[in-house]
């Protein structure tokens, strides 16, 4: 979060939780049918790409 400041990183992709978001979104679409489930016990607060 960086409040009222603008963020530069996101054209370098350099945020490191905008990466972390992305690759779990990958995960879940490409690992198989337990991979939000193995995605939410190792992180409790992970939404599903695929319910927004």
């Amino acid at each position: 979060n960086s409040g009222d400041r603008i963020d530069y990183s996101q054209q370098k992709r350099e945020n490191i939780g905008d990466l972390i978001q992305e690759t779990l979104e990958a995960f879940e679409r490409h690992g198989g049918e337990d991979a939000f489930i193995n995605i939410k016990y190792m992180v409790p607060t992970y939404e599903s790409c695929f319910l927004n």
